[in-house]
Formats: structure tokens, sequence, C-alpha cells
């Protein structure tokens, strides 16, 4: 009698430490989950508690590529980074197209898109594996969460949608691509994935709002880094100064 009290005493204490030590959605590192991207925490009608559905679906996309559930924005619509200083080339080759990877990211950091402008929503039973008909209203108060709204006007935010490769031929004040992969993976945070390239499009040379984001890793900062900018080691990673 006496060793089964005892083996039970063992388990409850076994038991009360397991649940103390288990990762919940705002301890899990490097991930998504708990995370500002992780909108379940904040839409009340989310009851099945999915994550990927604001941005992604199996089925019906948007896009096929990244299996895209959300309606972007037009790209013509944005006025992109301006200055004296600003090399030519990247002048003349900046331009957001329908199918620039910022545009994802400006379906919602727009400050206008509705967060549930999505295609296809899966936590709606009736719902699941259909086409979707107008906006759901993924019941996200307005005030729960931290969007940076960009807005269209992104003249005075880095440069994007400009080719890198042409770039760097033109300014000595930039590194070659494999010098910039180089860096990145050399930086990268114990356990993220080795990126094989910064520069996204048909021809991978353009530089896009992810060539510097990780979208589904926060990191320390929670700013979504590829790498941490300690001692401005995100921007030296590019800028050879």
């Amino acid at each position: 009698m006496k060793n089964s009290l005892r083996m039970m005493g063992l388990l409850v204490l076994f038991a009360a430490a397991f649940a103390e030590g288990a990762p919940t959605p705002t301890t899990v590192p490097g991930r998504i989950r708990g995370s500002k991207h992780d909108l379940s925490t904040l839409d009340q009608s989310n009851q099945r508690a999915e994550i990927c559905v604001y941005c992604h679906t199996p089925h019906n996309t948007v896009e096929a590529v990244p299996l895209w559930n959300r309606n972007n924005p037009s790209a013509y619509l944005f006025r992109l980074y301006n200055s004296p200083t600003l090399s030519s080339v990247v002048r003349s080759t900046r331009v957001m197209e329908s199918q620039s990877i910022s545009l994802f990211c400006m379906s919602c950091h727009d400050g206008i898109t509705a967060m549930g402008d999505v295609k296809v929503n899966p936590t709606i039973p009736s719902q699941r594996g259909a086409v979707a008909q107008g906006i759901f209203e993924l019941r996200i108060p307005q005030r729960a969460y931290e969007n940076p709204g960009l807005g269209f006007d992104l003249k005075n935010s880095h440069p994007i949608a400009f080719d890198y490769n042409l770039a760097y031929e033109e300014d000595d004040g930039l590194n070659p691509p494999s010098h910039v992969m180089t860096a990145f993976n050399a930086l990268a945070r114990t356990g993220a994935t080795k990126s094989q390239n910064f520069l996204y499009g048909l021809d991978s040379n353009m530089f896009e709002c992810a060539s510097c984001h990780r979208v589904h890793d926060p990191g320390s900062s929670g700013n979504f880094l590829r790498i941490e900018n300690d001692h401005s080691q995100l921007c030296f990673a590019c800028h050879n100064k």
C-alpha cells in the first residue's frame, strides 16, 4: 500500500513537472506559434485554433506558390523607395509585379486589406475545402495586434523589388550575392534552416521583403529577421561599408 502511494505521489510530481515544462504557444522558440504572425490567438471565431489558414491553404489557392490563401493588393498601387543617391540600375529595375513575393507581405502590412480577406476558410465546417465567396469575418479585435501598416507609400522604407545582381555590378558598396548568403548562413540562429537564396523572382535576382525577413521565425528580437541585427550584421551582409 505504501509503495502504491509512493508511486502515485511520484507520478503526480512528474505530471506537474512535465506540465510546467511543456511548451505553450508563447514559449516555442524560432517558430511562428505564439509570434505576432500567429493570428489564431486573436481570432475569436477560430475554434480549431488553426495557425496557417490566414496565409495558406492546401487546395483552391489564390497562388500556387506558396499555396497562398489571401487576396493580394494590386502591385501598381505601391510607390517604391526613391533617393538622389539611389543607383541608376535600381531606379530602372525596381518594379512591383503581380508575382512579387513582397505583395504577399503587403496583403497584411498595407494597413488596408482585411485580415479576413482569405479565399478558403476551413475553420468553418461547412466551408472546409470549398472556395469562399467574398471576405470571411475572422473576428480579430482591431486593437489586438500590432500591424505596422506601411500603406502603399513605401518611399521611406528600404528599397525592394529591384535587381540585386545588376545593382551589385554598378555599386561597389554592395557585396556579391555569394557573400551575402555566406554571411546569412554563418550567422543563422541555432536550429534555423539554412537559406538557399535571398533573392526571388523567376531569375532569382530580385531583392524583396523576404530578402531580410523570415516570416515564420520571429527570432529573439521578434522582428522576423533572417539574422539578428546586432552590431548591424544584417546590414553589413549586403552593404560593404
